[in-house]
C-alpha cells in the first residue's frame, strides 16, 4: 500500500538520522572522510617536493660555492663603488674604461697593502724578536711575583728565537705547501674582478632588464626597493669606512707614541678588521 511504504521510509530515515546524530558509524561519514584523502595526498606530496627542492638547492649551492662567494663580494663592491664610476663618466670617461679603472685601482690597493704588510713583518722580524725577548726577560725578573715557572719562560724564549727565521721563510713555505689554496684564492679574485667589472659597466642596464620582467603594476615598487637597498648598502659602507679609519688612526698613533714596531701593519689590520662583523658577548 502506498501509505504503508511512505511511513516505512520515513521511519527508516528518522532511525538512520538518529544513529548518525548519536555518533554511530553511518554511511554518510565515509564519503566525507574519503573527500579529504586527495587533499591530504596533495599536502603530503607538496611537503615531499619542498624537501627535495631544498636538498637540490643546497647541493647546487655547495657545488657552485666557489662561484657564489666571489659573486656576492663582487655585487656588494660594485654597488658601493658605482658612484665612483658615475663620477668618472661625468668627466667624459667611457663607462667601460671607468669600470676598468675602478676595478684595477681596487686590486692595486689590495695588492699594495698585502705586499707592504708582508714586507714589514719580514723586515722587522729581528726587532720583533728583540722586543719579545726583552719582555720575556722582564717576566723572568718577576718570576716569583707572577708565579711563572722558570722552565716555561725558557721554553717561551726558545720559541721566540725559533720564530724569527720562520717569519722570513714561513711565507714562502706556506705558499708552496698551500699551492692549491693559493690557486683557489687567485681564481676567486680573478672571477670576482670580472663580475665586478661587468656589474659596474652594465649594472644599470641589468637593473632595468630585471625590473622589466615584472608585471607593470609592480615595476615601480621593485625599482624603488632595489634603489633603497643600494643606498642603504652604500651608506653602511661609508659609515663603516669612516669608523674603521678613525679607530685605525687612533690605534696607530698610540702605537707610534709607544714605539711599537709595525705601526703601518697595525693600522691596516685594524682598518680591515673594522669591516668584519662581531657579535656582542651575551
Amino acid at each position: 500500500m502506498p501509505g504503508t511504504s511512505d511511513v516505512a521510509d520515513e521511519s527508516a530515515t528518522s532511525a538512520y538520522g538518529d544513529r548518525t546524530a548519536d555518533g554511530a558509524k553511518g554511511p554518510s561519514r565515509v564519503p566525507a572522510l574519503l573527500a579529504r584523502v586527495p587533499r591530504l595526498g596533495v599536502w603530503a606530496w607538496s611537503f615531499v617536493g619542498f624537501v627535495v627542492a631544498s636538498i637540490i638547492v643546497f647541493v647546487a649551492l655547495a657545488a657552485v660555492s666557489e662561484i657564489v662567494l666571489p659573486l656576492t663580494f663582487a655585487a656588494v663592491l660594485a654597488i658601493i663603488f658605482k658612484p665612483v664610476v658615475r663620477i668618472l663618466e661625468r668627466h667624459k670617461v667611457w663607462p667601460a674604461l671607468a669600470a676598468g679603472i675602478v676595478v684595477l685601482g681596487l686590486l692595486a690597493v689590495v695588492a699594495g697593502v698585502i705586499i707592504a704588510t708582508v714586507r714589514g713583518v719580514t723586515q722587522q722580524a729581528d726587532q720583533i724578536s728583540g722586543v719579545a725577548d726583552k719582555a720575556v726577560g722582564k717576566a723572568a725578573d718577576l718570576t716569583d711575583a707572577v708565579g711563572v715557572d722558570q722552565s716555561s719562560l725558557d721554553a717561551l724564549r726558545k720559541a721566540i728565537d725559533d720564530a724569527a727565521p720562520m717569519i722570513t721563510t714561513g711565507v714562502l713555505s706556506g705558499l708552496v705547501s698551500g699551492f692549491g689554496t693559493v690557486v683557489a684564492v687567485v681564481s676567486g679574485v680573478i672571477l670576482g674582478a670580472l663580475i665586478m667589472y661587468y656589474l659596474l659597466k652594465d649594472g644599470t642596464r641589468l637593473r632595468r632588464a630585471v625590473v622589466g620582467l615584472v608585471d607593470p603594476e609592480f615595476r615601480s615598487d621593485l625599482d624603488d626597493f632595489i634603489g633603497d637597498s643600494c643606498r642603504v648598502l652604500r651608506d653602511y659602507g661609508r659609515g663603516r669606512t669612516v669608523m674603521s679609519a678613525i679607530v685605525a688612526v687612533a690605534i696607530g698613533l698610540v702605537a707610534l707614541l709607544l714605539g711599537l714596531p709595525l705601526v703601518f701593519t697595525i693600522i691596516v689590520v685594524n682598518f680591515i678588521g673594522g669591516y668584519i662583523p662581531t657579535s656582542a658577548p651575551s
